[in-house]
């Protein structure tokens, strides 16, 4: 399938990243949180996630999804900001955030 396909892809390149620990860090309350690789927002560009996938022919509409990573804390957030529909109305959610912990 397409996803096995970019799930390979990104398999490869994860042995050329210049990163080797890119969880370093995370969840370390006495570290620079600026010192972890995957510090702040990071925009979902893929997701095997059926309930992460967005597209204006949905009923839920347009949506743009990241995720925001707190160190420190050790926490990600996963943010969605819906869309306005096509012909201008706001939607029913204009955002919805889930913390991980």
């Amino acid at each position: 399938t397409a996803a096995d396909s970019i799930m390979e892809t990104c398999e490869e390149l994860s042995h050329v990243s210049p990163i080797a620990h890119p969880t370093a860090y995370l969840g370390d309350k006495n570290m620079d949180p600026s010192l972890a690789p995957l510090n702040g927002a990071w925009k979902l560009l893929f997701s095997t996630a059926a309930d992460a996938s967005f597209s204006k022919n949905s009923t839920r509409g347009a949506a743009q999804a990241q995720n925001v990573v707190d160190p420190a804390a050790g926490r990600i957030t996963n943010v969605i900001d819906f869309a306005v529909r096509d012909d201008g109305t706001e939607p029913a959610l204009k955002q919805l955030q889930v913390v991980i912990k």
